[in-house]
């Protein structure tokens, strides 16, 4: 969220100190990926209109997160600014299968991590781990690349949650309405991950904000 932030900061910055004479397009234009979240957000700048600026993206979080750093580059500049959103509608449910789609691997690992572990104990005790069975083995041979993913990123799984919790938050701010009060029933679905539980928790406030989307 940090780099983002300062991306859009450091754009709209560069926008609001260019001269419009400089492109002949009358616009200047800002598109970000993100491969974590597999989304997009498209910001584009009148230059002969400075403080008109379109923000399109599939992920309401990234939409978010633009809005709030521009306002601030704006306020730091005193440039007034009128921004124009547009969050694709079924994008919200769209993150939340993507981020499903992760933390069921992110789970899968862990849950090598303690066969790994019970697999030790047990060679220990016995010293004989012929009779385990064909998973069991492979888990066994791949320990050090089970191992080493871990290590690259030890807190993924609650990284994984966070970016769900934010979107939810996200959501019911663009909807006017607080997000707190149902937030202990969302964490719960998270240990243990009950991804139908998840989807339908969603669902059921995504139609509202999708219907506003499609207005």
């Amino acid at each position: 969220m940090i780099v983002l932030l300062q991306q859009f900061s450091l754009w709209f910055s560069f926008a609001c100190c260019s001269r419009p004479t400089r492109f002949s397009c009358g616009f200047l234009g800002c598109h970000l990926l993100s491969f974590f979240v597999r989304s997009s957000c498209n910001l584009r700048l009148h230059l002969h209109s400075p403080g008109n600026i379109a923000i399109h993206s599939d992920n309401l979080s990234s939409l978010s997160i633009a809005k709030e750093a521009i306002s601030k580059a704006a306020t730091t500049l005193n440039v007034p600014i009128d921004i124009d959103d547009v969050c694709v509608a079924g994008s919200v449910i769209g993150i939340v299968q993507v981020m499903t789609e992760k933390i069921k691997q992110q789970i899968e690992l862990l849950q090598q991590i303690d066969i790994l572990r019970t697999l030790k104990e047990v060679a220990l005790q016995e010293g004989d781990l012929s009779a385990m069975s064909e998973e069991y083995k492979m888990i066994l041979q791949n320990e050090a690349q089970i191992m080493a993913t871990h290590k690259s990123r030890p807190y993924y799984l609650q990284r994984l949650f966070g970016v769900l919790s934010d979107l939810f938050i996200d959501m019911r701010k663009a909807q006017g309405a607080p997000a707190k009060q149902h937030m202990p029933s969302l964490l719960e679905l998270f240990d243990p991950y009950d991804p139908d539980q998840v989807a339908n928790f969603f669902l059921h406030f995504a139609h509202e904000f999708d219907e506003a989307q499609d207005v």
